[in-house]
């Protein structure tokens, strides 16, 4: 019998990122690919749930920010992981850490004092975020809305759809005339 260790990797980085991200593969294996010399494929591995918390630490640490970018968007990341990629340098691996809704609490209200409204708004719509602070990121988001519509010129339609799209547990409603209205 051939142990998961010995099994023969497939030389394709296309084959073997298919591998990495298919939830199916044994744990062993995905360990293994987590070490990839292809970025994509540790990309994949970072990105699979199934992926042993060990290798998620490790690629949480990866010179590629679309890897660490990966690992911070995966519900398997353990919380210290998670609270560690809030302080990254990249706004898009803050995004994903943001729209996870396993970041623990300290990880989001350390990212609801960002200049980055985008990432405000993910904090204040993750089901984790503690219900004082999505409360308060909508009320700067409401003053924000307000400050804009002072301006000449300002759309008032967008900044609505953008207080609807940001509010905690709303749903975003469909159009008059469009299927399902």
């Amino acid at each position: 019998m051939t142990s998961r260790h010995n099994v023969r990797l497939p030389d394709s980085p296309i084959e073997r990122e298919q591998l990495a991200d298919n939830t199916s593969t044994h744990r062993d294996i995905l360990t293994r690919l987590a070490q990839d010399k292809d970025s994509g494929v540790r990309q994949a591995v970072a990105s699979n749930p199934s992926t042993p918390a060990s290798a998620l630490a490790q690629l949480a640490r990866d010179k590629f920010y679309n890897v660490r970018e990966a690992v911070a968007g995966n519900p398997s990341t353990n919380g210290r992981d998670l609270e560690r990629l809030a302080g990254d340098d990249y706004a898009d691996v803050q995004l994903a850490v943001a729209e996870n809704p396993t970041t623990p609490p300290a990880a989001l209200v350390r990212l609801a004092a960002c200049d980055d409204r985008e990432i405000r708004a993910a904090v204040a719509d993750n089901p984790s975020t503690p219900a004082e602070l999505q409360t308060k990121l909508v009320d700067i988001d409401d003053r924000a809305a307000s400050e804009h519509l002072e301006r000449p010129g300002a759309n008032s339609d967008h900044v609505n759809l953008g207080r609807t799209l940001r509010r905690p547990n709303s749903r975003a409603t469909s159009t008059p005339g469009t299927p399902g209205h």
